[in-house]
Order: structure tokens, then sequence, then C-alpha cells
């Protein structure tokens, strides 16, 4: 949305004299603000399409994710910051187990900017039991969740509960 052109005008306050400024220059720093097209209010959250390829698992664990296991998975891009919600509720697990899941961004052909880059804010649900977890931008194409004891999470069937929101960096 395009800023509101009102003038610049040299005023001593009365409203009747003075000068319009640099009218010239004015134009163009609202050019500038409006070509970087970032309005707070014009954003929104997007729903990610569903895709049971987005989510993995190091080793040979396995974690299985259906549609109607996701309660929710939104995102809001500003400029190049992510903000990224996700609840994956009764997912899968099997295979071997590992300490790490992983879910791949959710704008297809984003990257992260910092690798290695830890956020204390998830919640986990394994085989019944509550613990804490965080999400780390592992890759520059995906995220990784792990519990915060770095133990391996429980081979069972609907048996896990991944909650998270996050913001970071992109490319």
């Amino acid at each position: 949305m395009p800023i509101t052109r009102t003038p610049w005008i040299d005023d001593d306050g009365t409203g009747t004299s003075g000068s319009i400024l640099n009218s010239a220059e004015k134009t163009s720093i609202y050019n500038q603000i409006d070509a970087y097209g970032l309005t707070i209010g014009d954003q929104a959250w997007t729903d990610v399409p569903f895709n049971a390829g987005n989510f993995g698992a190091s080793g040979a664990m396995v974690w299985t994710v259906e549609a109607g296991d996701i309660l929710q998975n939104r995102y809001l891009r500003m400029g190049k910051t992510l903000f990224w919600s996700g609840y994956y509720f009764t997912t899968t697990l099997t295979g071997t187990a590992s300490s790490q899941l992983r879910v791949n961004l959710p704008l297809v052909g984003a990257t992260v900017k910092t690798i290695r880059y830890l956020m204390p804010v998830a919640y986990i649900g394994d085989g019944g039991v509550n613990t804490t977890g965080y999400v780390e931008t592992a890759a520059a194409t995906y995220v990784s969740i792990n519990k915060t004891t770095g133990a391996n999470f429980t081979i069972a069937p609907n048996g896990l509960h991944v909650a998270f929101t996050v913001c970071f960096e992109l490319t």
C-alpha cells in the first residue's frame, strides 16, 4: 500500500507562510519506501499445503505425518524474516529411534541465513510423556526438532505430538 503523499512545508506555524520543500527529494524518499512494499497491516498468515515429504527424521527413523495430524502449519513472511507456527498431533514414528525430527521450510526455494540457530520453543509429547525441545535451523532448507535432553524419540504409532512457533532470517 503506497504512502499518502502530503506536502512538506517550511512554515512559521501559522499555515499562511512558507514554501513547499524540495518536492523531488520527498518523492524520492516516498518511492523508496513504497518500493520496499512492507506494510505490517497488509501481511497475512499463509497455510502450508500438505505434503508428506516435508516431514522426516535422522538416521533410520521415519516420521509419518498425515494431513489429519496437522492442527496448524502456517507462516508469515515479512521481508527476509519468517515467522512459522506448526502443531502436529498424533503423528507416527517407525524404524530405529533417533534424536532428530526434520521439517522442510514452508516456502519452496527459501533458505535460512544462519545455520545452527537454536530456538528453545518446542513442546513435545512423546509416548505419553510431555517434554520441551528446541527447533534448530540445521540446514539451509529444513529445521530440526530435538528434545532438550538430547534423548531419542519413542517409536510408536500415533504417539508423537509436536508444537512450535519460530522466527528466523532468510537469505
